[in-house]
């Protein structure tokens, strides 16, 4: 288990088993939060800030769903409460990072049936070393905030 000081692109970590990482990674944080500050007419969101690709949420061990699209929003006025919370955020990414990964490495971490080390890409083939690394991970900001209700 890897312990990350900020959010960044895992596609930006020098260890190379981050970097061309495939798969599902997960993020837990602790926090504190004053629910008695909020009034009847409010309500409290859980931003993700950006993300890449698709994240899966739960607070206090409860879902709050699936997103894979801008705002990256929740609405947390229930399952909050005052004191300690905590969060988990597991996102998951692209396929082609690991096969980028593995062409230029030389590694074989994916063991699939591909012929081959290249990938049309448009109308020319290229090796999988040359194929850009895709973002990805939970990129923030991460941020909660109240919305007063207009009625």
């Amino acid at each position: 288990m890897d312990n990350f000081p900020q959010l960044a692109s895992w596609t930006e970590n020098s260890v190379a088993g981050i970097k061309y990482y495939s798969g599902i990674g997960t993020y837990n944080k602790t926090f504190q939060f004053d629910n008695n500050s909020t009034s009847k007419d409010e309500k409290v969101y859980l931003y993700l800030g950006n993300l890449s690709k698709v994240g899966e949420v739960w607070l206090n061990d409860k879902p709050l769903g699936i997103t894979w699209a801008k705002p990256y929003r929740f609405d947390i006025t229930n399952v909050v409460k005052s004191g300690q919370n905590t969060l988990k955020v597991e996102v998951a990414n692209v396929w082609s990072n690991r096969l980028t990964g593995d062409g230029i490495t030389g590694e074989k971490f994916t063991s699939t049936n591909i012929k081959g080390n290249t990938i049309k890409n448009g109308d020319k083939t290229e090796p999988w070393a040359k194929v850009p690394l895709i973002e990805s991970g939970l990129l923030g900001p991460v941020t909660i905030q109240t919305v007063k209700l207009v009625r």
